[in-house]
């Protein structure tokens, strides 16, 4: 009964080690191939009506920005995993907050723009292959708001999440939050709102 239960208890053992090293290794697997959206330093846009009754897009590449009901903040979306992310779906806002963005950007995201939704290969940018982006328009800003801006009282963000599942059936969410910079004259990180999981 000794040896009996020892070599009993050994293999149940040895059962469990296998057990945990197949898990870790799936988990390490599935990390290392998964698709993991970002959201690219957004610009600012304006639409330029041709004459054919189509538009084209122009970056607003010079200081100071001009906000028209034809401008846009653009986001590009970037898979940076090794595998399609699937089902991508994002939802944007635009805002001229005074001091701060938000504390908590999911639950300020309501005058949102829902795109539909698309798959995003690995090494992929939405905007860059042709594919849907975000957007949302720009508020108006006067004269005396940009200055403000440029003075840093008063933010000119977007921010706003992106949904996907990845090729294990697994959703993921990424929140992202940018402000205009006057210096760069696009987007930069916010300190708070930019998550990835």
């Amino acid at each position: 009964v000794g040896l009996t239960g020892l070599i009993l208890v050994t293999g149940f053992l040895q059962w469990q080690a296998t057990r945990d090293t197949i898990r870790i290794t799936d988990a390490q697997f599935r990390k290392g191939n998964r698709a993991y959206v970002t959201a690219v330093t957004p610009h600012i846009y304006t639409m330029v009506p041709k004459a054919d009754g189509t538009a084209t897009f122009v970056e607003q590449t010079t200081f100071p920005i001009i906000s028209t009901p034809r401008s846009l903040w653009r986001i590009d979306l970037k898979n940076t995993g090794n595998t399609p992310a699937q089902e991508v779906r994002s939802v944007v806002a635009a805002c001229l907050c005074k001091l701060r963005m938000p504390d908590d950007i999911a639950k300020e995201v309501v005058k949102a723009r829902d795109a539909a939704s698309a798959d995003l290969h690995y090494g992929s940018t939405m905007a860059k292959d042709g594919m849907f982006y975000p957007q949302v328009r720009t508020p108006s800003i006067s004269d005396s708001q940009l200055a403000e801006i440029v003075s840093g009282k008063l933010i000119l963000g977007v921010y706003g999440f992106v949904t996907y599942s990845d090729m294990f059936g697994e959703s993921h969410r990424t929140e992202f939050c940018f402000q205009y910079s006057p210096i760069n004259n696009s987007g930069i990180a916010c300190e708070k709102g930019n998550k990835l999981n």
